[in-house]
């Protein structure tokens, strides 16, 4: 299932749609709480959209988790 969804992103981010993608992210991340890896997708996502404050706050959180 993350694979699907860091696939989608990708597919999402490639074309243009980053806020599809960080939102599909976010969305599953509600699902699936604590997972480290959903919060690194976002933090990817965060950055290309450079929102830094997001991106950082998603890797802290994904390094808590670990």
């Amino acid at each position: 299932m993350l694979a699907a969804f860091e696939q989608l992103s990708d597919i999402l981010c490639s074309i243009g749609h980053f806020s599809k993608a960080y939102d599909l992210l976010d969305q599953a991340l509600k699902v699936i709480p604590s997972n480290p890896v959903l919060h690194e997708l976002i933090a990817r996502v965060a950055f290309i959209m450079e929102n830094f404050d997001k991106c950082i706050q998603h890797n802290k959180k994904a390094a808590e988790i670990k």
